[in-house]
């Protein structure tokens, strides 16, 4: 081959490799976790860590490489540093994957829980092993009990099915194809390994493991994945890290296994990342259980979908405009489409960004990672990986009611209904408006509680708040501040108490005894009015109140009194 020639060629994979690259470098960044490469030493030296790490921990990627200003180990909590320790050697020793769960030292101080999952190396350059992996942030997912394993095996999956070796077999075992990788391990050339079986090429322990996971493949029907050692022809063995996938006809039948495997001792060459990686990423992308799509930033049609977002949404929504097919009663591209944010003046891309929606068509929550990126012909598109956080809101919104609310009478609690007041004040300072605050005791309820038990008492309780809100205004608020006493806030005070608001919710408990199953308990209440404006401070009311309280019962219980 002319010297010209070869250089065109040598100068056209360079260029391909180099796209590639790139490619994979914009894939790693739009992951939602950290990516690293570490010694396994004391320190957990990183060989590599992904930008990521800056949002996890709060210091830069460079800062951890070799440990130039910190080590990753000082950054892990004391109590969980000989745990992660235990656990990470004994995957080594077992050549096995290993997951964990510990806790990390954000720069600021606060605790973060995070997820690695990692696989032991042996560098061909080194003597020393290293780990490969991600770790995730898991904070908001532990706290909510929900969502951390989801995400951890989205970023798991992607990593883990980088290959390195490909091969191809029918339903029998026997070698269709295979590529230059293969042979290269199995020592043999392509011509020699087709119409073969792994009984013809390796050692029968060997042989009978392979055929038992390609068994398995082919019955769940699933993609496998897992570790199996092979020979090399001087006698030497290596580990190898392999996903099978079941083969299938035009008509869905399964004829055979793909096989993708990964020498966990090399990386993997650039000839055979460039010839493999749209079926990899292809591969990652469907396997992930999070709704993916490409869409061009111009025209809005989708180029690309995910199987899980086909399976959400519609088989046949490739090739339609984005905002007609994920989003119902819209005119034209979304209001809130994010395309606006993610390019720079100059037309570069601006990073992931990261956002929350509700879907306008399933009304499910999603936490989205928006990114540009150049789509092999060229053109500009719009990335989104969409995670469904539909539960851990509902999760959210439970908990923000169960804090405010008492779990009792499901009406205000004690914090909740004083930072009810301190807000109607700031807006009856704003109108130029009264406010009105009643403190309001059961009298002698103590002797429901001794007569009947608490359990009477309990009811007599709900019963009675449920009494005081029907006769509120709609505007109108009512706490629990413990006990048998409850506030009332009443803005936008205009009328006189004697005969309206504090009259009516005085009669309506006074007038009507409480039924409680067959026992028939009549309650009064003192009720301790006063009356403030804007600029009033909340103790002061309170006070006041309490003090017109303290008069009514004074005065023989049963009655309203207003403070002076």
């Amino acid at each position: 081959m002319p010297d010209s020639e070869q250089a065109r060629i040598q100068s056209g994979f360079k260029e391909k490799l180099t796209q590639t690259e790139e490619l994979l470098d914009r894939m790693i960044q739009n992951i939602p976790g950290t990516v690293f490469r570490c010694r396994v030493d004391e320190h957990w030296t990183m060989m590599f860590i992904s930008d990521e790490v800056e949002k996890l921990t709060g210091f830069p990627a460079a800062s951890f490489i070799n440990n130039r200003d910190r080590s990753f180990a000082s950054i892990i909590h004391p109590d969980d540093q000989q745990r992660v320790w235990k656990t990470i050697q004994k995957a080594i020793q077992s050549n096995q994957l290993y997951e964990l769960e510990y806790r990390i030292f954000f720069r600021d101080g606060a605790i973060r829980w995070v997820h690695e999952k990692a696989q032991a190396v042996q560098l061909p350059e080194d003597p020393f092993r290293a780990l490969d992996g991600v770790i995730i942030d898991i904070t908001e997912q532990r706290q909510a009990e929900e969502f951390s394993q989801q995400q951890a095996s989205l970023i798991a999956s992607l990593m883990d099915t980088i290959p390195d070796i490909i091969f191809l077999k029918d339903s029998r075992g026997v070698y269709l194809n295979c590529n230059t990788e293969f042979t290269r391990y199995i020592g043999l050339p392509r011509e020699h390994v087709i119409g073969k079986t792994d009984y013809d090429l390796s050692p029968k322990e060997e042989a009978d493991s392979f055929w038992k996971k390609d068994q398995l493949t082919m019955k769940t029907g699933k993609p496998l994945r897992f570790e199996e050692w092979i020979s090399y022809p001087d006698g030497s063995r290596v580990l190898l890290e392999v996903l099978k996938t079941p083969f299938r006809d035009p008509k869905g039948k399964i004829i055979g296994v793909i096989g993708i495997s990964r020498d966990i001792t090399e990386r993997v060459t650039a000839n055979r990342l460039i010839r493999e990686l749209n079926e990899r990423l292809l591969t990652v992308l469907n396997s992930i259980e999070a709704f993916i799509y490409i869409a061009d930033m111009n025209t809005y049609d989708l180029l690309f979908v995910n199987e899980y977002g086909l399976n959400v949404w519609d088989k046949g929504i490739i090739g339609k405009k984005c905002w007609k097919v994920l989003q119902k009663n819209q005119e034209g591209p979304c209001s809130f489409c994010t395309n606006d944010k993610l390019l720079n003046e100059d037309g570069s891309p601006t990073g992931v960004y990261k956002w929350e929606f509700q879907n306008t068509k399933s009304g499910e929550w999603y936490e989205c990672r928006d990114a540009a990126i150049r789509w092999p012909n060229g053109q500009m598109v719009r990335m989104e990986i969409a995670t469904n956080i539909t539960q851990r809101k509902k999760i959210e919104a439970q908990l923000t009611h169960e804090a405010m609310h008492d779990s009792l009478t499901g009406i205000l609690n004690r914090r909740a209904i004083i930072d009810s007041l301190e807000k109607e004040l700031a807006r009856a300072n704003r109108d130029q408006t009264l406010i009105s605050v009643a403190m309001i005791d059961l009298d002698r309820f103590k002797q429901v509680n001794d007569t009947f038990g608490h359990g009477t008492g309990d009811d007599v309780l709900r019963q009675f708040t449920q009494r005081v809100r029907t006769n509120l205004r709609k505007y109108d608020l009512l706490g629990r501040m413990g006990g048998d006493e409850f506030l009332i806030v009443a803005p936008s005070w205009e009328s006189s108490p004697s005969n309206t608001l504090y009259q009516r919710i005085w009669e309506c408990v006074r007038n009507q005894p409480f039924q409680i199953g067959t026992k028939s308990i009549p309650i009064t209440v003192s009720i301790g009015i006063t009356f403030g404006t804007g600029d009033t401070s909340v103790d002061k009311l309170l006070s006041q109140a309490d003090k017109a309280l303290y008069r009514a019962k004074k005065a023989g219980r049963d009655r309203f009194v207003i403070s002076d």
